[in-house]
């Protein structure tokens, strides 16, 4: 039997073996031979010098060296090699040693998993300019029917239906066409700079279980996705890892662990499925945002709720010249604009395939000047800029077709969401507190 940090070595039904995704979070403990069943298995990672085999991460290349009655076979898993010595498995080869040792009679369960499959202690580094995109599995894929399941009957129950359905892929969900967006502009940057690490990388963030890391694997795989980096953390929030990814941008559909993010200054959004299909572009990424709140502070807005409009009309004027402090999602309209001036640089700013919108229920007579002029001191632009004087943002987001909206209040969530948007919360400013104050009066009404 084997034993390792944090694992515990439980036998399966008698008959059944272990189900394939018990393994590959603990390979990363395994010694260096072990035996399964009848088989003895070698690990040896290639390139590391030790008595215990290295997390996946560290090796050059993983070998698996079988003998069953005498007759021996050998595998070759090879890390990725466009990338460092701690760059791991791909999700294919990652499925094929699942597979491989999913003949055990033995199980193992870890109770965090990072899939990256790099260092034990921390995800491995990403390259120094990639911008991260962290996206939970409930933001890529519709996991509704799990979900009530897992609410009405309890983890395990949960589980076990994840095992039972692991070679169905689950549906697209509300991030999926974001994600698509962002390899497709992936692919472009590498054909005009193949050696430029200003990539977007996309990570699988969830505090979903390991068991549940097949179902997972597959589903990407059958989308054809490029993400190889996990971090699975068996019912724990994963918000302590997002600055270890330095996450750019966090994508959930849990307005909770999204709060929790804004409030360690990471640029997050609760994300929510639109009430139709609109289709969108898959050449273009295109990224739409509110002003206040959004990219500047709620400065203003806080004028808005304390004196009115006519005040905040007045304080506009007054302070025009004078740029707003910074918003939770400055930082991604900043690495946005970077990656758009790779492909200005080969002159391609009609043909870019980044379009970015800021999209604001401000006035431009009474209050745009400041709003545009906070962009120009920043060094940042965006190619639309939209002021609707208070009108309703759905029918014209419906017209953008963007990815993704951002915003700060429920009200144009809403309004983007029945024309079709996916729209995205940002739990942040004084919109919050009275949003707050809302609800307790109104369940203090219903008393």
């Amino acid at each position: 039997m084997v034993n390792g940090p944090g694992l515990s070595l439980l036998p399966t039904r008698e008959g059944r073996g272990v189900s394939p995704q018990a393994w590959l979070p603990c390979l990363c403990h395994f010694p260096r031979c072990f035996a399964v069943g009848k088989q003895r298995v070698e690990l040896q990672g290639k390139g590391v010098a030790g008595e215990n085999c290295p997390p996946l991460g560290a090796t050059h290349m993983l070998e698996i060296r079988e003998e069953d009655g005498g007759v021996g076979r050998r595998q070759v898993f090879p890390r990725r090699k466009h990338e460092g010595p701690a760059s791991g498995l791909a999700p294919a080869d990652a499925s094929r040693l699942l597979a491989l040792l999913g003949c055990s009679s033995f199980g193992l369960r870890a109770h965090h998993t990072l899939f990256g499959f790099g260092a034990r202690a921390k995800p491995k580094p990403k390259p120094q300019h990639a911008i991260t995109i962290a996206v939970s599995s409930r933001a890529l894929f519709r996991m509704e029917e799990e979900q009530k399941i897992y609410t009405e009957q309890g983890v395990e129950a949960y589980v076990k239906y994840q095992l039972e359905h692991e070679e169905e892929p689950f549906l697209p969900g509300a991030a999926f066409p974001f994600v698509k967006a962002l390899e497709s502009v992936n692919r472009q940057l590498r054909e005009l700079f193949p050696d430029s690490e200003e990539l977007f990388d996309i990570v699988l963030v969830t505090n979903n279980h390991a068991q549940v890391g097949v179902r997972l694997i597959n589903s990407i795989n059958h989308y054809n996705l490029f993400i190889e980096r996990f971090c699975m953390t068996g019912g724990n929030s994963p918000i302590c890892y997002l600055k270890a990814y330095h996450t750019n941008l966090y994508l959930s559909s849990d307005c909770e662990k999204v709060s929790e993010a804004i409030e360690e200054g990471i640029a997050a959004a609760t994300i929510f499925t639109p009430k139709k299909d609109v289709q969108v572009s898959e050449k273009q990424l295109r990224v739409a945002f509110d002003g206040d709140a959004v990219l500047f502070s709620d400065e203003s807005e806080q004028i808005v709720k304390a004196h009115g409009l006519d005040k905040f009309f007045e304080h506009e004027k007054t302070y025009e010249n004078k740029p707003l402090a910074q918003g939770p999602l400055k930082g991604f309209l900043e690495v946005l604009g970077k990656l758009q001036k790779k492909f200005y640089t080969k002159g391609l700013r009609l043909e870019c395939p980044i379009r970015t919108y800021l999209v604001t229920a401000r006035s431009a007579a009474s209050s745009g000047a400041r709003a545009l002029k906070t962009l120009r001191s920043w060094g940042l632009e965006t190619d639309e800029a939209l002021f609707l004087a208070g009108a309703p943002k759905g029918p014209l987001l419906e017209k953008i077709r963007p990815h993704i909206f951002f915003d700060d209040q429920m009200f144009h969530v809403e309004g983007a969401k029945e024309m079709g948007t996916v729209a995205a919360h940002v739990p942040y400013g004084v919109a919050q507190k009275y949003k707050l104050s809302g609800q307790r009066k109104a369940a203090q009404d219903g008393k």
